[in-house]
């Protein structure tokens, strides 16, 4: 069997990137948009989370952060209230089709989890997991290590 190159490996993780994405779509083609499902997910937790905390949780901007507020809102998912001991606080909560899309979202996920697993022996998900990690690990330490390089220009 021939040595798999790194640039093949990396064709692949793009590739599983977009078979994932692929599989989103299909389980929300209309009115689709990236983060909405992780936004759910996370309120379905920590309902009535600050903006600044979900921003934070879910590691994008502020500014960010309030345009898919925006969306979500608008379609019905979510509201946005002041805090009732300080008003300069936003708490998001889900309404009840929010909280019926984040049911529906995790019912999903996991036929999506079992569907895309069950090829696998226990022993080869135990071997594969600390693999995926040390791999998000790396691409994390790339992108400090240009963003190091881009400040120092």
């Amino acid at each position: 069997m021939k040595d798999i190159e790194e640039l093949e490996l990396l064709i692949l993780f793009k590739k599983c990137n977009k078979a994932l994405h692929k599989c989103h779509q299909q389980n929300d083609p209309k009115g689709s948009f990236r983060g909405k499902g992780q936004l759910l997910s996370v309120l379905s937790k920590q309902d009535g989370i600050s903006q600044t905390e979900l921003a934070n949780h879910m590691d994008i901007a502020r500014a960010s952060m309030s345009e898919l507020l925006m969306k979500v809102e608008k379609a019905g998912l979510v509201k946005r209230k002041p805090d009732s001991n300080d008003k300069r606080i936003i708490r998001v909560y889900l309404t009840q089709l929010g909280k019926d899309k984040a049911i529906e979202n995790s019912a999903f996920t996991s036929r999506l989890a079992t569907k895309a697993f069950e090829v696998y022996t226990q022993e080869e998900m135990n071997q594969l997991a600390p693999l995926l990690s040390k791999f998000i690990e790396q691409l994390n330490s790339f992108v400090e290590e240009e963003s190091k390089k881009e400040e120092g220009e």
